[in-house]
């Protein structure tokens, strides 16, 4: 009767598993891995832990951006999300459509009103003032901006647990990170909290030795 037991119990798991596969959508994501705001996509995806396909396209090749990726996307821009047939295009939307998917790990955790917040600060101030900041070597700004994360997050991370606001931002603040530093006498608060967040094992995959700035 043990065998019958065993034998009753595997057959479970079986089914469990076949199930779970089927439940599960068909994910594929392009993207370059030197470009952020791919790589926010990328971070979700690992975060979330579903199976997904990974399809690499040069953007600037001198061959031009193939005609399947064009297909996709006809801005030519990365990243692309297609789930089973939904493609998905701005790496927000892709952010908001990888955390609705039932399955995996919740990315919605964290402060609802916060989470929008850093979102919204990233996209509205962090990407366009940094930028400009960067391309005038203005350290005062670099530091400005940090200083406003420095103020406002929740800890251990921005909205409290971890959550979209981390995927958003992490790229822009690692390669701020890798290029000035981040001084742990003056933001010490950032400072650990990147350090938690590159630390995580789907962050720390997705970060590269080369990269491009978000322009």
């Amino acid at each position: 009767w043990m065998r019958l037991v065993a034998a009753a119990v595997a057959a479970v798991l079986l089914s469990r598993a076949a199930a779970m596969a089927m439940a599960a959508p068909k994910i594929r994501f392009v993207t370059n891995r030197m470009c952020p705001f791919a790589q926010r996509t990328w971070i979700a995806l690992e975060e979330k832990g579903l199976a997904y396909d990974l399809d690499e396209v040069s953007l600037y090749g001198g061959g031009g951006k193939p005609g399947w990726f064009l297909a996709l996307n006809p801005k030519g821009q990365v990243p692309v999300l297609v789930v089973d047939d939904e493609v998905v295009v701005e790496s927000e939307a892709t952010l908001d459509r990888i955390a609705s998917i039932p399955e995996g790990q919740p990315l919605d955790q964290g402060d609802p009103t916060e989470i929008a917040k850093w979102r919204d600060w990233v996209n509205a101030r962090l990407l366009p003032e940094g930028k400009r900041a960067v391309l005038s070597g203005d350290r005062g700004k670099i530091n400005q901006l940090l200083q406003e994360i420095e103020a406002e997050l929740q800890e251990p991370y921005l909205a409290g647990e971890f959550s979209l606001a981390d995927v958003s931002v992490a790229p822009l603040v690692q390669r701020i990170e890798s290029e000035f530093g981040i001084d742990p006498e003056q933001l010490p608060r950032v400072e650990a909290w990147w350090r938690r967040l590159r630390e995580r094992a789907g962050v720390h995959r997705t970060i590269q030795p080369s990269w491009w700035w978000w322009w």
